[in-house]
């Protein structure tokens, strides 16, 4: 059975292209988690893709990546929309997930630049083409949120810390350990 990949972090830290590396390296499908103002049509989507990691816990699914799951919703709530409360189950689903990359069922990757600054600007830079992305200096405060997230799971060996900007130099010193 092929492994979930879960990929989060700040718009434009370089996870949809990850994702469609690993894609191309597992052929796996993506899955595109996005927010939405109606909270509803969120919460069905966010619960239609936790029920796919629990039918993979079970068997009943191959593998497959999260362009965004659990992580997103926190970081951007706590900065973004603090008066609103996280979607149903957030911290089950949390749990569920950090326990399941804890006994090796799926691969956590931040896609969090080590240099901020060099981030905050290509994010600039991607808001003037991007229509759905957050604009403003309030996302180095989603930065920061991804940051302590981080590094509360960062001794955990699947997961991980992805630097777009080093990947693209060769630098990057992510190396994943991938059981198909």
């Amino acid at each position: 059975m092929k492994k979930v990949f879960i990929l989060d972090g700040p718009d434009g830290s370089g996870k949809t292209t990850l994702a469609s590396k690993l894609q191309d390296i597992y052929d796996i499908p993506i899955y595109h988690l996005t927010y939405y103002n109606d909270r509803e049509k969120f919460q069905r989507q966010f619960d239609n893709v936790t029920l796919m990691l629990k039918e993979y816990f079970s068997g009943k699914r191959d593998g497959f990546i999260l362009d965004r799951h659990i992580f997103s919703e926190i970081a951007y709530q706590r900065v973004y929309r603090p008066q609103v409360p996280l979607i149903e189950g957030t911290n089950d689903i949390l749990e569920m997930v950090e326990h399941r990359a804890a006994t090796g069922e799926l691969e956590i990757i931040f896609a969090l630049p080590y240099n901020r600054s060099q981030w905050f600007e290509n994010f600039t830079k991607l808001t003037n083409e991007r229509e759905e992305m957050y604009s403003g200096t309030k996302m180095l405060d989603v930065y920061e949120e991804y940051l302590k997230l981080w590094k509360n799971l960062r001794y955990n060996k699947n997961v991980h810390r992805y630097d777009f900007f080093q990947n693209m130099e060769g630098k990057n010193k992510l190396t994943l350990k991938i059981d198909e």
